[in-house]
C-alpha cells in the first residue's frame, strides 16, 4: 500500500544519476551536455504527474446514494456499508460479468489498517469469486475516509464455468 510514494523520488534520483554520469564526459562537452540534459530532465520529471494524479485522486463522492438496496452493516474501527447495487439483477451467469455496487461511509476518523474481502460461493460453498483488497482498487484506504461522506466502490464479479456436483459423471 505505501511503495506508491517511492514514484515521487524517481525524478530526484534519476537527475542524481545523471549528475555523476557526466563524470565520464570530457570537460570541454559538460557544458552542452547540461544545457541539452536540463530541459529533457525536465520533462522527465514532469511525466509521472498524471499518473501521481489519479493514483493519488480521492474516489468521486457520492451526494445522491441510491443504492439498490440498503444494508447499514457496520464494521468494527468505524466503517460502514450503507447499501449496494446490481444493475443488472442479482442473476450472475458463468462466463458472464456482474457489475456490483457497494456504498460505503464511516461516522468517525479511522486510525487503522483494513481491508475488503468480495467472496462469492455457490450452493455447495465452492468459491466462484474472490477479491481482497482496500476499497477503490487500492487508492482510498480506510483511513482516508472522511465522516459523513459516502462513496461509491463498483466491482465487476466474473466467475468460470463449473459443473455442479450433481452434473458430473
Amino acid at each position: 500500500e505505501q511503495a506508491r510514494f517511492l514514484l515521487t523520488a524517481a525524478p530526484a534520483i534519476a537527475l542524481l544519476l545523471v549528475c555523476g554520469w557526466q563524470a565520464w564526459v570530457p570537460l570541454r562537452l559538460a557544458p552542452a551536455l547540461r544545457v541539452a540534459l536540463l530541459p529533457a530532465l525536465f520533462l522527465v520529471a514532469l511525466w509521472p504527474l498524471p499518473t501521481l494524479r489519479d493514483a493519488y485522486a480521492q474516489p468521486p463522492q457520492t451526494p445522491e446514494i441510491t443504492p439498490m438496496r440498503h444494508v447499514h452493516a457496520q464494521f468494527a474501527g468505524g466503517m460502514q456499508l450503507v447499501g449496494y447495487a446490481l444493475p443488472q439483477g442479482a442473476a450472475l451467469h458463468p462466463g458472464g460479468t456482474l457489475p456490483l455496487t457497494l456504498y460505503f461511509t464511516t461516522n468517525q476518523p479511522i486510525t487503522a489498517s483494513y481491508t475488503l474481502f468480495i467472496h462469492l460461493v455457490d450452493s455447495e460453498d465452492r468459491l466462484l469469486y474472490q477479491i481482497d483488497g482496500v476499497p477503490f482498487a487500492g487508492r482510498h484506504p480506510p483511513r482516508q475516509w472522511q465522516p459523513g461522506q459516502v462513496f461509491a466502490d463498483t466491482y465487476e464479479l466474473s466467475i468460470n464455468a463449473r459443473p455442479r456436483a450433481d452434473q458430473i459423471q
